[in-house]
């Protein structure tokens, strides 16, 4: 059946460059719909469909770069397309198509502008389409979606991909401030903003809050809807990340952002924290998938363990207390390093495998201390209501109505900081953190005891938050989800409590 009488939907009604684009997308659809029934694509018939297409992503090219009209505007009538993909599907290889021939089309030119031109308003509308999506909705990840999609699409041959150089030569693909604003402001910022916590979304807070929500059966469904919908967004922009670190022109600025963000939230980690100041904890739990996912190919053989005193160094940790090295002996230490040139200059790997580590130590870390401070509150109110009715003295209506809210809030970041994708990823990771440490205390060894006498300096200087964070987690996971204890990989952590109790 031809495809026209459903694809001519899109255009009816629409005006303007909005009715050229479409008409234009379904033009598009219906040679790719005849290419499919062409055996042999040299034949007089195939040539004219394979002319068609092209001129039609010409065409396409021309009205989305304005030629035919005077409006400046900032978004693109291709982002409806996009985020719409999934009722009214963009044709396949139309995106890669489009892409490539803007990008030759700047090689033909003296002045590289086509792909700025066609893409810049379709990166902005996909940033203002994700601003104001919830993960109340099924298809919030769309943006993301659409945006990891443009990320992947690379030249035929190399590794260069157009948008991926378009995305990080813009002004705000860095923010520079506190973590609030870099979350805001930044390019990337709001992709990673999708958020199911009731502080970060005002619609989920309403949702938690309204009648709607009146029993844990019901908070219990919400919450596992909402985190099936993140998981499915920090998939996609974990895909567009890594999309941008494979191309090897781009690499460089993905670090830096990643550098950054991790940098400008470093204070997260202390007790008294000023959150106004930083990142929402969405955003970095987010962001914590995405380095679990890079780093999930890490192979720990190939990480350098010297690497967070490394005078290249993306993470700054001076500040940190280590295991067993004062801040003068880590000083003699790194100026005989850098006499000797036993410095290497840092591969991804390591950096990957560090950065990780420091992302669970300020974004999972103080979530999960908060969350227990906040159940410690529920249960405090409990014992004051439970009280008050064996004593037969009301408590204030205040005391009520906190009791009532913190209750809410309980069912909504449990939803979210007991998801098992979570648990599961980060416990692989401290398991992996177990192994590394057991090796550099063993020498590059299996483990034994006893243990040499003096430990080594690459042992030594390892920062002491990489065994309190994980001690603290797996208490936690003890308490919460003791199911999750049940990973193989927790022999890691076995052999290295057993060497360092011995």
């Amino acid at each position: 059946t031809s495809p026209t009488s459903v694809q001519n939907v899109r255009y009816i009604g629409q005006t303007g460059k909005e009715g050229m684009v479409a008409y234009l997308i379904d033009c598009y659809d219906r040679t790719v719909y005849e290419e499919r029934y062409i055996k042999n694509k040299e034949s007089q018939k195939g040539r004219a469909v394979s002319i068609s297409k092209e001129q039609c992503i010409r065409y396409l090219t021309i009205v989305l770069c304005g030629h035919l009209d005077d409006e400046e505007a900032t978004s693109s009538p291709l982002v409806t397309h996009l985020l719409n993909q999934y009722t009214t599907s963009v044709p396949p290889g139309l995106i890669s198509d489009l892409v490539l021939h803007c990008y030759y089309e700047d090689i033909n030119e003296k002045t590289p502008s086509c792909v700025k031109n066609v893409f810049e308003p379709v990166i902005s509308g996909l940033r203002d389409a994700v601003q104001a999506s919830s993960p109340l909705s099924e298809v919030s990840h769309a943006p993301i979606s659409a945006l990891a999609d443009l990320c992947e699409v690379k030249l035929p041959s190399g590794t260069l991909r157009p948008i991926c150089s378009l995305i990080v030569s813009q002004d705000k693909w860095i923010a520079r401030g506190s973590g609030r604003r870099s979350q805001a402001e930044s390019l990337l910022g709001p992709f990673l903003s999708l958020s199911g916590f009731v502080e970060d979304n005002a619609q989920v807070k309403d949702q938690y809050l309204s009648n709607a929500v009146s029993s844990a059966e019901e908070a219990r469904v919400l919450g596992t809807s909402i985190v099936l919908t993140l998981n499915l967004a920090r998939q996609e922009m974990f895909r567009a990340i890594h999309a941008i670190l494979r191309c090897t022109e781009t690499r460089g600025a993905a670090l830096n952002l990643l550098e950054h963000l991790l940098a400008c939230n470093s204070k997260r980690a202390q007790m008294l924290a000023d959150r106004r100041h930083s990142s929402t904890d969405g955003f970095l739990l987010n962001l914590l998938f995405v380095f679990q996912q890079l780093n999930g190919k890490v192979k720990l053989s190939s990480v350098e363990p010297t690497y967070l005193f490394h005078p290249d160094t993306r993470l700054t940790i001076d500040h940190e207390t280590r295991l067993n090295c004062s801040q003068k002996q880590l000083e003699e230490w790194r100026k005989e390093q850098v006499a000797v040139g036993k410095f290497q200059s840092p591969k991804f790997p390591t950096e990957c495998f560090f950065m990780t580590g420091h992302c669970h130590h300020i974004a999972l870390a103080p979530a999960l201390r908060r969350f227990q401070q906040g159940v410690r509150e529920v249960r405090h109110l409990r014992q004051l209501l439970e009280d008050s009715e064996l004593t037969q003295r009301p408590l204030p209506e205040k005391a009520k109505d906190r009791f009532e809210t913190l209750m809410r809030w309980q069912a909504n970041w449990e939803s979210i900081l007991l998801d098992s994708e979570l648990l599961q990823r980060s416990i692989q990771y401290y398991c992996s953190s177990a192994e590394w440490m057991v090796s550099l205390a063993c020498s590059n060894k299996s483990p034994y005891l006893p243990l040499p006498d003096k430990p080594s300096m690459e042992f030594s200087i390892i920062p002491e938050f990489f065994i309190e964070d994980m001690i603290e987690f797996l208490l936690f996971c003890a308490q919460r989800c003791p199911y999750i204890l049940e990973d193989p990989g927790l022999i890691n952590v076995a052999n290295f409590s057993i060497l360092m109790l011995s």
